[in-house]
């Protein structure tokens, strides 16, 4: 075939694929939750120490905030997400955690989200210094687990952690034992965090305890879990599932655009 007959050919599917791709018509932007019925912060748990800096807040999103909460996770571009550790992968908006001074406007559907925790008084914004300017979302496989860890000095000593997709059981270490433990170790304390739970922990229970979860392919509802009800049933057995938490913080010295503040 002669050379200018392949180039009308080429140029042909070229003009082809661009008229295909122009009639494609891009989908709606996925709407804001509404957060319309979030309750306010309850008093803080009980016993043991350090734990009355820990607020656990059931329901603090409806099911559709949720369904809508996971659609914008799912659309997140690839380019957000992070492994390396098995069995869970994380997201970061508001700038990476090593990046001090310069944070990224967060997008409106975790603003949405950040005013849902001021009114509610789970986010004391004179208390913390500011409303939460980073978020991270971190994504576990049924089964998986956290090291336990704090979350260190860059960060305001106030987290709100919403639980989505399956409920877990997060364990509490005091640092002398989880200086040389794995997430199996014996906790403290734990909590039940149910699907679509807020947990708030502050001050004391920020700075001095040490938060990891078990990897395990089910929890027990049990002794030692401090947030119990009379609605939750002793020895039930809770299979994990693939489970999101949307992490809030507060970047301390950040500014948007670079300068420190």
């Amino acid at each position: 075939m002669p050379p200018d007959a392949l180039a009308l050919i080429r140029r042909a599917k070229a003009e082809k694929a661009k008229q295909s791709t122009a009639d494609v018509t891009p989908p709606p932007p996925l709407p804001c939750p509404a957060f319309a019925k979030t309750p306010p912060l309850p008093p803080p748990l009980p016993s043991p120490p350090l734990v009355p800096s820990i607020y656990v807040i059931p329901d603090f999103v409806s099911q559709e905030d949720e369904e809508l909460l996971l659609a914008h996770i799912a659309a997140a571009p690839p380019e957000r997400w992070t492994g390396g550790r098995p069995g869970r992968r994380t997201a970061n908006w508001g700038g990476l955690p090593g990046k001090v001074g310069v944070v990224e406007p967060l997008p409106a559907w975790i603003s949405a989200l950040v005013d849902a925790l001021v009114r509610s008084g789970a986010w004391p914004v004179d208390v913390v210094g500011g409303p939460p300017n980073h978020c991270l979302i971190n994504e576990y496989e049924a089964g998986a687990g956290l090291t336990p860890h704090t979350d260190g000095v860059m960060y305001a000593p106030h987290v709100c952690t919403l639980s989505l997709g399956s409920d877990v059981v997060l364990d509490l270490h005091l640092p002398s034992a989880a200086k040389d433990a794995d997430a199996s170790a014996q906790p403290h304390a734990s909590l039940l965090l149910r699907r679509r739970s807020l947990n708030v922990y502050a001050g004391p229970a920020y700075s001095e305890l040490f938060h990891g979860i078990a990897p395990r392919a089910e929890d027990v509802v049990r002794e030692g879990i401090v947030n119990l009800t009379q609605d939750d049933e002793r020895g039930e057995v809770i299979p994990r599932r693939r489970r999101w938490s949307i992490v809030f913080v507060h970047k301390l010295g950040a500014s948007y655009g670079g300068a420190a503040a």
